[in-house]
C-alpha cells in the first residue's frame, strides 16, 4: 500500500516539473497581431488616399490634378504594402516549427522591419497632410481672388447701366426743350409734335 501512495505522490511532482520546463519556452505566436497591424497600417493609407481623393473633388482643377496625383502615388504605396503584408504572411509560413529561436528571431526582426515601414508610412501621411493644407490655401486664395472680381465686373455693370440711363435722360430733355423751342420761337407745332413724339 505504501508503494501505492509514494507512486501516486512521485507522479504530481513529475507533471509539475515537466510543466516548468514547458513554461522556460518562449510562447508561440501565429503572427496574426503582426499581420493585423499591417492591415491597420494598409487601411490608414487607403483611409488617407480616399480623404485625398475627396478633397481634390472640391478643389480647383490645379488643384484636382495634383491631388490625384497624390491619391495615385498613395494607392501605389498601398499595394506596396499590402505585397510586403503577403511577403511577410509567406515568411511567417515558411519558418520551420522546430527551431522556436530561430523562429523567435525571424519574428523580431520581421517586426523591427514592419516598425520602420510603418514610421516611413507616417512620415509620407504628414507629408501628404501638410501638400493637402497647402493646396487647400491655395484654392481658397484663388477662391477670393475670383470673388473679388467678380464684384468688380458687377460694379463697372453698373457703372455701364448708369451712363446709359443718364445719356437717355439727357436726349429726352433735348427733346423737349427742342420742341418748346420749335413752338413757342417759330411757331412750329408740327416740329414741337414729331420732337415730343421722339421724346415719348
Amino acid at each position: 500500500m505504501n508503494t501505492d501512495i509514494s507512486e501516486m505522490g512521485a507522479e504530481p511532482v513529475e507533471t509539475a516539473a515537466a510543466r516548468d520546463s514547458n513554461s522556460s519556452e518562449p510562447p508561440r505566436s501565429s503572427g496574426s497581431g503582426l499581420a493585423f497591424l499591417a492591415l491597420l497600417v494598409a487601411l490608414a493609407a487607403l483611409g488617407a488616399a480616399a480623404w485625398l481623393w475627396w478633397q481634390g473633388q472640391n478643389s480647383g482643377s490645379a488643384a484636382e490634378t495634383l491631388a490625384r496625383s497624390e491619391v495615385v502615388r498613395l494607392d501605389g504605396t498601398d499595394s506596396r504594402l499590402s505585397s510586403q503584408l503577403q511577403e511577410l504572411r509567406d515568411a511567417l509560413d515558411a519558418i520551420p516549427e522546430s527551431g522556436d529561436e530561430a523562429r523567435y528571431e525571424a519574428l523580431q526582426r520581421s517586426m523591427s522591419e514592419d516598425q520602420s515601414r510603418v514610421a516611413a508610412l507616417q512620415q509620407a501621411l504628414e507629408e501628404q497632410v501638410t501638400l493637402t493644407r497647402s493646396l487647400q490655401s491655395a484654392v481658397d486664395a484663388m477662391h477670393s481672388r475670383m470673388v473679388a472680381s467678380e464684384s468688380a465686373l458687377a460694379s463697372l455693370d453698373a457703372r455701364d447701366l448708369d451712363a446709359r440711363g443718364d445719356l437717355d435722360l439727357a436726349e429726352v430733355d433735348y427733346l423737349l426743350r427742342l420742341a418748346n423751342e420749335r413752338l413757342q420761337l417759330f411757331s412750329d407745332p408740327r416740329s414741337a409734335d414729331r420732337a415730343l413724339a421722339l421724346a415719348d
